[in-house]
Protein backbone atom coordinates (compact mmCIF):
# COMPACT_ATOMS: atom_id res chain seq x y z
CA UNK A 1 0.00 0.00 0.00
CA UNK A 2 2.58 2.99 -1.47
CA UNK A 3 2.03 6.55 0.17
CA UNK A 4 0.28 9.15 -2.02
CA UNK A 5 -0.31 12.92 -1.28
CA UNK A 6 -3.78 13.38 -1.50
CA UNK A 7 -5.23 17.05 -2.15
CA UNK A 8 -8.18 16.20 0.17
CA UNK A 9 -6.62 15.72 3.70
CA UNK A 10 -8.53 17.50 6.48
CA UNK A 11 -6.69 20.25 8.67
CA UNK A 12 -7.51 21.50 12.00
CA UNK A 13 -5.05 23.13 13.80
CA UNK A 14 -4.42 24.42 17.58
CA UNK A 15 -1.66 27.22 18.03
CA UNK A 16 1.59 25.44 19.06
CA UNK A 17 2.94 21.99 18.33
CA UNK A 18 2.70 19.41 20.84
CA UNK A 19 5.90 18.98 23.36
CA UNK A 20 4.75 15.89 24.68
CA UNK A 21 5.16 14.49 21.21
CA UNK A 22 8.87 15.77 21.56
CA UNK A 23 8.25 19.11 19.34
CA UNK A 24 8.07 16.71 16.14
CA UNK A 25 6.71 18.22 13.45
CA UNK A 26 2.90 19.07 13.02
CA UNK A 27 1.40 17.90 9.60
CA UNK A 28 -2.22 16.97 7.99
CA UNK A 29 -5.21 16.96 10.97
CA UNK A 30 -5.18 19.07 14.28
CA UNK A 31 -1.51 19.81 15.51
CA UNK A 32 -1.77 19.33 19.57
CA UNK A 33 -1.29 22.21 22.02
CA UNK A 34 1.90 21.72 24.48
CA UNK A 35 0.77 19.19 26.93
CA UNK A 36 1.74 19.03 30.87
CA UNK A 37 2.27 15.75 32.86
CA UNK A 38 -0.86 14.89 35.22
CA UNK A 39 0.17 15.34 39.31
CA UNK A 40 0.69 12.01 39.61
CA UNK A 41 3.67 9.74 37.73
CA UNK A 42 2.36 6.92 35.95
CA UNK A 43 2.43 3.55 37.42
CA UNK A 44 5.58 2.38 35.75
CA UNK A 45 8.55 3.98 33.71
CA UNK A 46 8.12 4.05 29.98
CA UNK A 47 10.66 2.33 27.82
CA UNK A 48 12.60 3.56 25.12
CA UNK A 49 10.01 2.60 22.54
CA UNK A 50 13.20 2.42 19.52
CA UNK A 51 12.42 2.93 15.60
CA UNK A 52 9.27 4.39 15.17
CA UNK A 53 7.06 2.95 12.56
CA UNK A 54 9.76 0.90 10.73
CA UNK A 55 7.61 -1.58 8.45
CA UNK A 56 10.69 -4.09 8.30
CA UNK A 57 11.10 -3.67 12.36
CA UNK A 58 8.48 -5.19 15.24
CA UNK A 59 6.57 -2.07 16.08
CA UNK A 60 7.66 -0.08 18.95
CA UNK A 61 7.65 -1.65 22.55
CA UNK A 62 5.57 -0.16 25.44
CA UNK A 63 4.21 0.06 29.25
CA UNK A 64 1.43 1.52 29.85
CA UNK A 65 -1.25 1.87 31.90
CA UNK A 66 -4.60 2.07 30.66
CA UNK A 67 -7.44 4.58 32.78
CA UNK A 68 -8.85 2.01 34.87
CA UNK A 69 -5.46 0.97 36.13
CA UNK A 70 -5.03 -2.16 33.42
CA UNK A 71 -1.11 -2.70 32.89
CA UNK A 72 -0.78 -2.70 28.97
CA UNK A 73 2.52 -4.48 27.98
CA UNK A 74 3.86 -4.85 24.02
CA UNK A 75 4.86 -7.98 25.08
CA UNK A 76 1.15 -8.83 25.36
CA UNK A 77 0.58 -7.26 21.93
CA UNK A 78 2.85 -7.09 19.58
CA UNK A 79 3.64 -10.28 17.28
CA UNK A 80 0.92 -11.74 19.62
CA UNK A 81 -2.22 -10.43 18.23
CA UNK A 82 -3.15 -7.84 15.48
CA UNK A 83 -3.90 -4.26 16.68
CA UNK A 84 -4.40 -0.51 15.63
CA UNK A 85 -3.54 2.48 18.22
CA UNK A 86 -5.65 5.57 17.48
CA UNK A 87 -4.58 8.45 18.87
CA UNK A 88 -7.25 11.67 18.76
CA UNK A 89 -8.27 14.17 21.16
CA UNK A 90 -12.08 15.74 22.21
CA UNK A 91 -11.68 18.93 20.34
CA UNK A 92 -10.73 17.98 17.14
CA UNK A 93 -13.24 18.26 14.40
CA UNK A 94 -11.44 15.84 12.71
CA UNK A 95 -11.57 13.16 14.71
CA UNK A 96 -15.01 13.60 14.75
CA UNK A 97 -15.40 12.37 11.31
CA UNK A 98 -12.48 10.08 11.25
CA UNK A 99 -13.69 7.77 14.17
CA UNK A 100 -16.74 6.69 12.44
CA UNK A 101 -14.88 4.93 10.23
CA UNK A 102 -12.32 3.64 12.61
CA UNK A 103 -15.16 1.97 14.84
CA UNK A 104 -17.28 0.47 10.86
CA UNK A 105 -13.73 -0.88 9.82
CA UNK A 106 -13.34 -2.47 13.44
CA UNK A 107 -16.46 -3.88 13.94
CA UNK A 108 -16.14 -6.04 10.89
CA UNK A 109 -12.43 -7.23 11.80
CA UNK A 110 -13.26 -7.92 15.62
CA UNK A 111 -9.66 -9.86 15.87
CA UNK A 112 -8.11 -6.51 15.55
CA UNK A 113 -8.08 -5.19 19.08
CA UNK A 114 -7.95 -1.21 19.79
CA UNK A 115 -5.58 1.11 22.29
CA UNK A 116 -7.13 4.42 22.27
CA UNK A 117 -5.24 7.06 22.94
CA UNK A 118 -6.04 10.84 24.08
CA UNK A 119 -4.07 13.58 23.48
CA UNK A 120 -6.31 15.90 25.94
CA UNK A 121 -4.55 17.83 28.29
CA UNK A 122 -6.34 18.65 31.80
CA UNK A 123 -8.64 21.14 30.52
CA UNK A 124 -10.24 18.95 27.91
CA UNK A 125 -10.01 15.51 29.55
CA UNK A 126 -13.25 15.31 31.60
CA UNK A 127 -14.91 15.44 27.76
CA UNK A 128 -13.07 12.46 26.89
CA UNK A 129 -15.41 9.63 28.51
CA UNK A 130 -18.43 11.04 26.67
CA UNK A 131 -16.34 11.26 23.72
CA UNK A 132 -15.00 7.70 23.61
CA UNK A 133 -18.93 6.43 24.19
CA UNK A 134 -20.42 8.57 21.37
CA UNK A 135 -18.00 7.08 18.81
CA UNK A 136 -18.22 3.31 20.19
CA UNK A 137 -14.57 3.07 21.40
CA UNK A 138 -15.81 2.67 25.63
CA UNK A 139 -14.88 -1.41 24.91
CA UNK A 140 -10.92 -0.57 24.13
CA UNK A 141 -7.83 0.62 26.71
CA UNK A 142 -7.93 3.82 26.73
CA UNK A 143 -4.53 5.81 27.25
CA UNK A 144 -3.85 9.18 28.77
CA UNK A 145 -0.79 10.89 25.75
CA UNK A 146 0.13 13.26 28.61
CA UNK A 147 1.46 10.32 31.01
CA UNK A 148 3.16 7.99 28.76
CA UNK A 149 4.72 10.62 25.77
CA UNK A 150 6.64 8.56 24.68
CA UNK A 151 4.52 6.20 23.55
CA UNK A 152 2.37 8.67 22.61
CA UNK A 153 5.14 10.07 20.21
CA UNK A 154 5.87 6.50 19.03
CA UNK A 155 2.44 5.89 17.56
CA UNK A 156 1.91 9.62 16.56
CA UNK A 157 5.16 10.89 15.23
CA UNK A 158 3.46 14.03 13.74
CA UNK A 159 2.53 15.39 16.79
CA UNK A 160 -1.11 15.59 14.67
CA UNK A 161 -4.35 13.97 15.82
CA UNK A 162 -5.81 11.85 14.45
CA UNK A 163 -3.59 9.24 13.59
CA UNK A 164 -4.42 5.43 13.24
CA UNK A 165 -1.64 2.30 13.16
CA UNK A 166 -2.75 -1.01 12.58
CA UNK A 167 -0.31 -3.48 13.05
CA UNK A 168 -0.09 -6.87 12.06
CA UNK A 169 -0.48 -10.30 13.37
CA UNK A 170 3.62 -10.81 13.12
CA UNK A 171 4.26 -7.55 15.11
CA UNK A 172 5.16 -4.89 12.02
CA UNK A 173 3.58 -1.75 11.35
CA UNK A 174 0.46 -2.05 8.23
CA UNK A 175 -0.68 1.23 8.12
CA UNK A 176 -0.15 4.69 9.20
CA UNK A 177 -2.44 7.22 8.66
CA UNK A 178 -3.16 10.79 9.98
CA UNK A 179 -5.75 13.40 9.38
CA UNK A 180 -8.24 12.69 7.24
CA UNK A 181 -8.66 11.66 3.79
CA UNK A 182 -10.87 10.31 1.09
CA UNK A 183 -9.24 6.87 0.87
CA UNK A 184 -8.86 6.40 4.78
CA UNK A 185 -11.57 3.69 4.69
CA UNK A 186 -10.47 1.68 2.19
CA UNK A 187 -7.16 1.62 2.90
CA UNK A 188 -8.05 0.73 6.59
CA UNK A 189 -10.35 -1.93 5.38
CA UNK A 190 -7.45 -3.48 3.44
CA UNK A 191 -4.79 -3.02 6.82
CA UNK A 192 -7.04 -4.24 8.70
CA UNK A 193 -7.89 -7.65 6.77
CA UNK A 194 -3.69 -7.93 6.29
CA UNK A 195 -3.47 -7.39 9.46
CA UNK A 196 -6.01 -10.78 10.76
CA UNK A 197 -4.41 -12.82 8.06
CA UNK A 198 -0.70 -11.62 8.49
CA UNK A 199 -0.39 -10.43 5.43
CA UNK A 200 2.64 -8.34 4.26
CA UNK A 201 3.55 -4.77 5.88
CA UNK A 202 2.67 -2.12 3.57
CA UNK A 203 2.47 1.22 5.88
CA UNK A 204 2.41 4.51 4.97
CA UNK A 205 5.24 5.70 5.95
CA UNK A 206 5.29 8.94 8.56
Amino acid sequence: MPSRPSPHRARCLRPAVAAVFAALAASAGCALEAAHPPPSPPAAAEPDPGPILDASRPAPRFLVQAEGGARLASEEWVGVRPFAVVTFASWCHVCEAKLPIVRRVAERHPSVALLVVSADEEETWPRVAAFVRRHGLAGAPLVRATSFPRFAGAYAPHATVPTVVVVGREGRPIEYQRGLTDEDDERLELAFSLAERGGAAGQRAP
